[in-house]
């Protein structure tokens, strides 16, 4: 069933690598060139840590943290947000895709 949205699985998924992409860039400082592939092999363990019972959960389902600890982020201040978002969006600019707000 369609929501009126025509974005598929994948984009979404892409879209998680380059938000955590942009966030491995502005808080930990690691090189743009290597964010990307940095973020697609964080996830893909933060999914195999959940599949695998490693993650805590809250009341309503969401993963709250990962046992470990690795797999947790930092806090992102509120201008780190910001310019999270911006290149957020620039990345996702450059893919051809639609940023999510």
């Amino acid at each position: 069933m369609s929501l009126g949205n025509n974005t598929d699985n994948s984009d979404l998924a892409r879209r998680a690598v380059l938000y955590e992409a942009a966030i491995q860039v502005v808080v930990h400082h690691r090189p743009e060139s290597q964010a990307v592939s940095f973020s697609e092999d964080l996830i893909a363990e933060r999914e195999q840590a959940e599949a695998n019972g490693l993650a805590q959960v809250d009341f309503d389902g969401n993963v709250s943290g990962y046992a470990n600890d690795e797999l947790n982020g930092k806090p992102v201040s509120a201008e780190q947000r910001t310019q999270v978002q911006e290149l957020y969006s620039a990345l996702c600019e450059r893919e051809g895709l639609k940023p999510e707000s």
